[in-house]
């Protein structure tokens, strides 16, 4: 997996990947990504694993889910950008943080700002249109798929503090939902299509429903 990674490294971020193709990257970005991939690598390597498992899609392949228009893009670019933005509290550095957070929505067309925590073996599956806030806390295994918000309640006088959701370890998004403010989604539940969660949502008592099972509907109540 790290020889994969780190081929995957070399074709988005040196000379003859696109985004330098493009003219998409100065050379001070694509350089300080460069420089922090033995620092993420195995995470990433841990999360590339975890989709060729979970995403029957790319039929155990990794090379399918390695393709520089892939959802895997924002993944990675996020674990790069995210380490630069907790290196150093400059602006200089988090503008290099935001530049390649930037780079990874243009090719993957998933918004993650490079603040927001994700945990281990994270799947963002399609991708497309999902956005995930800078205060977002995302647990371990999660999956997450395309056209998902994890936003703030308010729109022009949201607060600086904690304004996005929390979600436990194994939580399952399903597409076009929208979790929305500082609320806490529990270890192994499932969030139906097209859903808006507003609340809390606590894990059912005791082990009665197999994991995942906990649905929304679209009003956000209850299934």
């Amino acid at each position: 997996m790290q020889n994969l990674v780190g081929e995957m490294f070399e074709t988005l971020f040196r000379d003859s990947g696109p985004a330098k193709a493009r003219g998409a990257m100065p050379d001070d970005v694509a350089d300080c990504a460069m420089s922090f991939q033995s620092e993420v690598i195995d995470d990433i390597c841990e999360d590339l694993a975890s989709h060729v498992e979970r995403d029957p899609a790319v039929l155990g392949e990794p090379l399918l889910v390695l393709t520089p228009n892939a959802p895997f893009v924002a993944t990675l670019c996020h674990r790069v950008a995210h380490a630069i933005w907790q290196s150093h509290d400059s602006p200089e550095k988090r503008r290099i943080a935001m530049a390649v957070s930037h780079f990874g929505r243009v090719l993957s067309g998933a918004e993650i700002h490079p603040a927001a925590r994700i945990g281990r073996r994270f799947v963002l599956d399609h991708g497309t249109n999902t956005v995930i806030g800078a205060t977002t806390v995302i647990g371990d295994d999660c999956y997450i798929l395309n056209a998902v918000i994890l936003g703030a309640r308010g729109i022009s006088e949201n607060p600086q503090g904690k304004r996005h959701p929390t979600l436990g370890n194994r939580v399952q998004v399903g597409a076009f939902s929208r979790i929305l403010g500082d609320i806490r989604v529990d270890d192994d539940v499932f969030i139906h299509p097209h859903s808006v969660v507003l609340t809390d949502v606590a894990a059912k008592a005791g082990n009665a429903v197999p994991p995942f099972a906990r649905r929304f509907c679209l009003d956000g109540s209850a299934a």
